[in-house]
């Protein structure tokens, strides 16, 4: 059993601003797989120097508790005019307990007549971080016809959680062309992820949306224009991840809603 407390304080200032906090906890409990997995991730062949089958072996542990989560967090949310506001959102969290992995003691084992040394690399709750940031989002309404958004979040974090991007950012801008017709726009950039295992990348896309009746929508979609395909994560052995190419793509939907 896990508790998960969370306490928020919200405060109108004025007609223009307002300002809230929040603290929070939140637990991840261990997978089955975490807890009595076995699995090999490698083997190395016997050679001149060393006579044995060498095997690196990933190994569950049933005594893992559960990585805990100390969310901090503020904002502010400023209506400069009835066509302009900024939200502005501050955050520090504290990681405890986290799934690591550790080199366990070797030992050998005879299989079908051959033997092999096994390298246990065990599953642990050694691992420790923390990350802070802040995001930023604009909303601005020039005309009833035409909105933009615009966002940005920055992020720091400790080397054991070097997988997030730094920094992100996006535009989106929306026009009614028509009481039934709307046309979207929307960009964004993703810094490097892991000290350079996956490139920055730009990506757009524009979505033509028609509402021919109440509730009726049809609509024409286009993501990642910019080029085929971008990648946006790196395989890993340990956590099982597989390299991850998202691809260009066009696409109609029909949404009815009722």
């Amino acid at each position: 059993m896990e508790v998960q407390p969370s306490a928020r304080a919200l405060w109108h200032v004025n007609d223009e601003h307002t300002v809230w906090g929040a603290v929070s906890r939140a637990v991840r409990i261990p997978s089955r797989a975490e807890d009595d997995v076995d699995l090999l991730l490698a083997a190395i062949p016997p050679s001149g120097s060393f006579p044995l089958l060498t095997e690196s072996r990933l190994v569950g542990n049933t005594a893992l508790r559960a990585e805990e989560l100390l969310a901090f967090e503020a904002g502010h949310r400023w209506q400069y005019s009835d066509s302009l506001s900024f939200d502005l959102a501050a955050f520090y969290n504290m990681y405890d307990h986290r799934v690591s992995a550790e080199t366990g003691q070797s030992y050998t084992v005879s299989r079908n007549g051959v033997n092999s040394l096994v390298v246990p690399i065990i599953i642990n709750n050694n691992g420790e971080a923390d990350t802070y940031g802040f995001e930023l989002l604009a909303n601005w309404r020039p005309m009833d016809s035409l909105r933009l958004q615009a966002w940005y979040a920055a992020l720091e974090h400790s080397e054991d959680t070097a997988g997030d991007p730094q920094h992100q950012a996006s535009l989106r801008i929306s026009y009614d062309i028509s009481d039934s017709v709307i046309i979207d726009g929307f960009g964004r950039h993703v810094s490097e992820l892991g000290d350079g295992a996956v490139s920055s990348y730009t990506e757009a896309g524009a979505r033509l949306a028609w509402f021919p009746s109440p509730g009726l929508e049809l609509a024409l979609v286009g993501q990642n224009l910019l080029r085929n395909d971008h990648l946006e994560f790196s395989s890993d052995t340990l956590t099982g991840t597989q390299s991850t190419r998202i691809e260009q793509s066009i696409y109609g939907s029909v949404t009815l809603r009722f």
